[in-house]
């Protein structure tokens, strides 16, 4: 086990770390409820206009502006003023950091396990750099110094907090799209009696490994991937809202026609696949090219 997984384990059932995400939660929520039209402004820092999380598209602004300051910080060391441009580059990264925090946020709220726990720990270790960065601010008209001192101290909390923040992705998957391994059908296959599947009843079939929900609505048969792309839940445990599924962990909805994301947190469409009716059978087939 290599330092950093012993790093992870310790972080992940660290108690004091629960209640420090006990309480993040309830501030986020109790936030999220006094903003008007909550659910698009959810799906905005969500991502779901962009079909990509927006948090780490986010993160390169506070992050490289504060890198470029440390380095201008960095070549002005021993000199009475802090170099402008430096101060220029803290400035902007406090302001980034804002939306950045925010998006984060908003994703972070609906992990569990592990990923919420190392996902406290990656906001606490933020918050700390934008406490240092925002000193730093304040000290640069007199104390050059102390002010590099403090942008520093916040540079070396970013690299941790970025050391987090890579294994929520990579490893605890957050933010990245969540799909089966098997691989889909090159040719139709027969999956279910066609009287077996009820009216807007979502149901969950096997092929050679693959989940895929099937749906039958107003009479048209459709297939889905049954995995959400958010976080990996079953849609065959979701509902029905018109012509959408809905899935029942956090609300992603998606087209039953397409797959594509009605309404996040889930940023990713869908796969869906063909379907036809045989001899009282209905048959799934390879996946429907995307049209956008």
């Amino acid at each position: 086990m290599t330092a950093g997984d012993r790093l992870i384990r310790l972080i992940s059932k660290n108690p004091a770390l629960e209640e420090v995400a006990d309480r993040m939660t309830r501030v986020i929520e109790a936030a999220l409820n006094n903003v008007p039209a909550r659910d698009k402004v959810t799906d905005a820092l969500h991502g779901t206009w962009l079909g990509h999380p927006l948090h780490p598209v986010l993160t390169d602004l506070p992050v490289g502006a504060w890198a470029f300051a440390g380095a201008l910080d960095l070549f002005s060391i021993g000199s009475r003023r802090t170099n402008p441009g430096a101060d220029a580059a803290i400035g902007f990264g406090i302001a980034a950091a804002i939306p950045t925090a925010m998006a984060g946020a908003v994703d972070w709220r609906q992990t569990d396990g592990e990923a919420r726990n190392v996902g406290a720990a990656h906001a606490v270790l933020n918050s700390g750099a934008l406490g240092c960065y925002t000193a730093s601010m304040l000290l640069r008209p007199e104390h050059a110094a102390l002010a590099r001192l403090f942008g520093f101290a916040g540079l070396g909390l970013i690299g941790a907090s970025g050391y987090l923040g890579g294994h929520l992705v990579m490893t605890a998957r957050v933010g990245a799209r969540h799909e089966s391994d098997a691989s889909p059908p090159e040719k139709t296959v027969e999956v279910i009696g066609d009287a077996e599947l009820a009216e807007d009843a979502p149901t969950q079939v096997d092929i050679n490994g693959l989940p895929v929900v099937l749906v039958r609505h107003q009479g048209a048969v459709y297939a889905l991937a049954d995995l959400c792309p958010h976080l990996g839940c079953s849609l065959a445990q979701g509902t029905l809202d018109g012509d959408a599924i809905v899935c029942g962990c956090h609300g992603s909805t998606f087209a039953l026609s397409d797959g594509r994301v009605l309404k996040g947190p889930s940023t990713y469409p869908v796969t869906t696949y063909k379907t036809t009716k045989h001899n009282g059978s209905i048959l799934v087939g390879p996946p429907i090219e995307s049209t956008d």
